[in-house]
Formats: structure tokens, C-alpha cells, sequence
């Protein structure tokens, strides 16, 4: 399991190539960049993470402030107390992994943004669902769990100050929020059924996936005037330079993909590019994208360019 699933290697090539193709400062760097890049997923989903563990210690730092102004309050537990008590915001806390990980990338939310954590938590404290909470008391990790994943998801998600901080990281932040989130949701359910607390990692396989991702990267590059040419005959009355950048990059990739990964099916290649199509180009161009990438195939199978390997590939 990782974070990084091919689809979004092949999403962090593309954004990788299209910066390059725009200020070429070399492959070298283009792909530098790239795995900063992806770096910056990882950096995301534990500062998300920390976030809500902050939350169990400001409900702390709140109870303590509480008890020093008043002091007849006797044995009663304060709802931040009960609050503090969650399990699963516990289990965060003390995870040892998730802490050197939070030291590591010098993640603080209290010294640079704490007004975040302050407005999360100051929020939920004056929903119906936190005073529902208060009132069962902390204790049972289901219902633990449950109140967290509520947390995380109406007002860490949603967090105004919070996305301006993530864009302030990457520019791709929101690219990369969905993924983030997803696998954060991932990580509360293992803190529920497990009980060694465990961080996903960004990669399912490390030396694998850099491996596909540079060898994407040079591989676009290195037959990049070639497929420009294919490009353009293929387009037939259009001009090259009046098909969209981003078009011509996917469409590149995929036919990179085609020629220099014999372990992948084509079909899978198509299926890919013709997703990244779908989001990222119009309605007409994506479309086209997948019109050429069908005559493309073609081609390339006649110039005996696609050769797969391995079980199930020959006629793939």
C-alpha cells in the first residue's frame, strides 16, 4: 500500500513535463522538481494528521486554563477533557513514527498557523454532534473513530485558512487534496482495527515507482519532437502549435508509454491518458486526444514500435 498509485505518478509526470516544457532549465531539474513534487503529498498528509492530533492537546491546554481560572470545579471532568480522551486522537499523539516524521518536516501547527487548529476545534465544540459527544464520554474506539473522521471531514477538509496554507506549499495542493484526504481517512480506520499505529507510505514500491516516473519523464522528452510530428500529421488541417500544450504533452506521455514500458497494456496506457484527458482538457480537445491516440496506435504497432512482453501482453 502507498499513497502514490500510478495514476497519480503519471499526473505529477505531467505537471512535471508541462513546467519544464515551459522554462526549460533542464532535465536534470524537470525531474528534480518531480519528486519534490511528490514529496510534497507526503509532507501534506502528515501535517493533516498532526492537525488533528493538536486538536487533543489544545483541548488540553483549554482544560488546564479552565481549572487555573477556576478553582472550585472540584473532580468533574471538563468536556475538553472528556474530548482529549479520544482514542484514536491518542493513538496520534503517541505514535512514535508520526512524530519523527512531524519533527523531520518541522511541522508546527501551534507556532506557524494556530489559528487553524484554534478555529477547527472552536467550531466542532459548538456542534450538536460534539455536545452528543461529550455526553456519551470518550472511551469506545468506534465512536472515537467516527467523531474524528467527522472532524477531519466537515472542518479540517473544508478549512478555508487551511487551503491557503496547503497552496502556500504546492501549487498543486488541490490536485493532491483528494488523494491526501483519502488516505488520512485510510489511516484512522488502521488506527481503529490495529493496535500498532501505522503511517501509508508515499510509495507503494520506492525504487519501482522513481523508477516509472523518471523513465516517463525522459522517455516524453526524449521523443518529444518525434511525437510532435506524429502529432501533426495525425491532426491532418491542424497546426501543432495550435493544439494545446497540456494535449500535446498527454498525448506524448501515451505514446512514450506505448513504446518504452513493454509491461504495460496498451490498453491500460489508452485507458490512462484518455483519464487525464477527461480532466484536464475540454470537452472538444479531450475528444481529439483520443482520436489521435487510436490512429497513433496504430502506427506504432505498424513500425513495429509496440513490443509487450510478458503473460498476457502479446495481444494486448
Amino acid at each position: 500500500m502507498g499513497i502514490l498509485h500510478r495514476r497519480h505518478l503519471r499526473l505529477k509526470s505531467l505537471h512535471a513535463l508541462y513546467a519544464h516544457l515551459q522554462n526549460d532549465n533542464g532535465p536534470t531539474v524537470g525531474v528534480k522538481n518531480l519528486k519534490a513534487s511528490c514529496e510534497k503529498v507526503y509532507e501534506m498528509y502528515i501535517m493533516l494528521l498532526q492537525l488533528l492530533a493538536d486538536l487533543k492537546k489544545l483541548a488540553e491546554e483549554r482544560a488546564a486554563e479552565v481549572k487555573a481560572e477556576k478553582k472550585t470545579l472540584g473532580d468533574a471532568k471538563l468536556p475538553e477533557e472528556i474530548f482529549a480522551e479520544n482514542v484514536i486522537l491518542r493513538k496520534l499523539v503517541s505514535s512514535s513514527e508520526l512524530q519523527a516524521k512531524v519533527h523531520a518536516l518541522k511541522i508546527n501547527w501551534f507556532r506557524n498557523d494556530p489559528e487553524i487548529v484554534d478555529k477547527v476545534f472552536r467550531t466542532f465544540a459548538r456542534s450538536e454532534d460534539y455536545k452528543n459527544y461529550i455526553q456519551e464520554g470518550a472511551g469506545d474506539p468506534k465512536r472515537d473513530c467516527k467523531v474524528v473522521v467527522k472532524i477531519f471531514k466537515q472542518y479540517v477538509v473544508n478549512n478555508e485558512a487551511l487551503q491557503k496554507t496547503l497552496e502556500e506549499k504546492s501549487i498543486f495542493w488541490n490536485d493532491d487534496l483528494d488523494i491526501v484526504a483519502v488516505n488520512v481517512l485510510k489511516t484512522l480506520d488502521r488506527a481503529l482495527k490495529e493496535d500498532q499505529f501505522q503511517l501509508i507510505p508515499l510509495y507503494k514500491d520506492f525504487e519501482d515507482d522513481n523508477s516509472f516516473m523518471k523513465k516517463l519523464f525522459h522517455a516524453t522528452l526524449s521523443d518529444w519532437d518525434e511525437s510532435e510530428e506524429r502529432i501533426e500529421k495525425l491532426a491532418k488541417n491542424w497546426d501543432v502549435d495550435r493544439i494545446a500544450l497540456m494535449d500535446r504533452i498527454i498525448m506524448s506521455m501515451a505514446m512514450a508509454e506505448l513504446t518504452s514500458f513493454s509491461e504495460i497494456p496498451v490498453k491500460v496506457t489508452l485507458n490512462e491518458y484518455i483519464e487525464l484527458a477527461k480532466e484536464y482538457s475540454t470537452n472538444k480537445s479531450k475528444n481529439f486526444v483520443n482520436g489521435i491516440l487510436d490512429k497513433a496506435i496504430v502506427q506504432l504497432r505498424e513500425e513495429d514500435k509496440i513490443n509487450k512482453t510478458g503473460r498476457g501482453l502479446l495481444d494486448t
